[in-house]
């Protein structure tokens, strides 16, 4: 066997034995079986790994060139695949990749194998939930490819290892529940201890918007009255690579009065001002402050188990169970025509079929 530093075998066994120094930088020790040509291989990359470290321009340097803290940096300056993206997609990203930041930092891409990217999925699984597992694996995934990318990753070790999939939700309101969830909030009242809780109109315009466009949470406190023709609100949306869409989403009789009252109660109102608006602060909601009143009014509305992002589901249902077609419902979520979310909406069967037939039969 050729000399290979840090190389060490015991009873057939190969071992890569790593200093306190590559400790430090983020190289380990490892074990790496009985074959000497795979032990071999392995204990080459390292101190190559090791080597370039070590030669690294800037003593000292936070960053270094092929690290997964370098990565991340070259990730979030890429116009296709990060500054293109949605803000919200943005803060998923900020959010997961200092998960993975912090795990790997200062690891050398060029180490991950296979294997590593399997027990990294098994202990984010043994910290957080199936979905915050799932979410923060497909940013690494996502990041691995990017080096890929950049030539400094030959395959993506994490390409195709199973994940668990985290069962949908299927939770949704009635048209009551809604009807008192805005009561409640138009109202307010008293909590079990005797606070008393002070009424939140915006809170209620805000559950009425999402009722009757399906917008998500962020969307519905993000929009300003110059998306407001006094019929519909005409929000843009951006899509994959930077592309965008633009969706026309009428709101009901109920949504215009209150959108009505809304607007008088603001002097001096500003076209670019944002509709939902904190009594209280008078600025527009922040979505932390705004879930926690939400799920005050819920439970006093008796309403538990579901979120405002139900409402969409209920919304998009209700159009599914009103006939709606695949393009039609679409054009209010903004999902693709052909998209496999929208069968969470459009359900197939006998009902389906019946309401087919009577469209044909009747005109429609």
């Amino acid at each position: 066997m050729s000399k290979v530093r840090y190389l060490r075998v015991r009873d057939g066994a190969f071992r890569f034995e790593a200093t306190a120094s590559m400790r430090a930088a983020g190289i380990f020790s490892e074990t790496l079986g009985r074959d000497e040509g795979t032990a071999t291989h392995r204990a080459i990359k390292l101190n190559e790994a090791w080597d370039k470290i070590r030669n690294a321009d800037g003593p000292g340097s936070i960053v270094k060139h092929g690290d997964i803290a370098w990565l991340i940096h070259k990730f979030e300056q890429d116009h296709e695949f990060y500054r293109s993206k949605s803000r919200k997609t943005k803060l998923e990203i900020d959010h997961c990749f200092k998960i993975i930041g912090e795990e790997f930092g200062n690891i050398e891409c060029s180490l991950f194998e296979r294997h590593h990217c399997r027990t990294y999925y098994n202990n984010l699984r043994s910290k957080f939930s199936v979905h915050k597992s799932r979410k923060v694996f497909k940013w690494f995934h996502r990041l691995l490819r990017y080096g890929v990318e950049l030539q400094i990753l030959t395959i993506n070790p994490a390409s195709g290892i199973k994940v668990t999939k985290p069962k949908g939700r299927t939770q949704k309101y009635s048209n009551e529940e809604i009807q008192r969830l805005i009561d409640d909030c138009m109202t307010g009242g008293k909590t079990e201890s005797g606070n008393v809780i002070p009424p939140r109109p915006s809170l209620a315009l805000a559950i009425r918007i999402a009722y009757d466009t399906a917008l998500p949470r962020q969307d519905v406190l993000s929009l300003t009255w110059n998306k407001y023709d006094g019929e519909a609100f005409i929000v843009r949306q951006i899509k994959h690579r930077g592309s965008h869409r633009e969706l026309y989403l009428p709101v009901s009789e109920e949504a215009k009065k209150m959108l009505l009252d809304a607007s008088g109660a603001i002097p001096g109102k500003s076209e670019m001002q944002n509709v939902i608006i904190n009594e209280i602060t008078g600025l527009p909601w922040n979505e932390e402050v705004f879930s926690r009143n939400f799920s005050t009014f819920s439970k006093r509305a008796g309403i538990f188990g579901r979120t405002f992002h139900d409402i969409r589901r209920t919304a998009l249902s209700e159009f599914g169970d009103c006939s709606s077609t695949n393009v039609e419902i679409s054009s209010i979520s903004g999902l693709a025509p052909n998209s496999p979310m929208l069968e969470v909406y459009v359900k197939p069967g006998r009902e389906a079929a019946l309401r087919a037939a009577h469209k044909r039969w009747n005109g429609g």
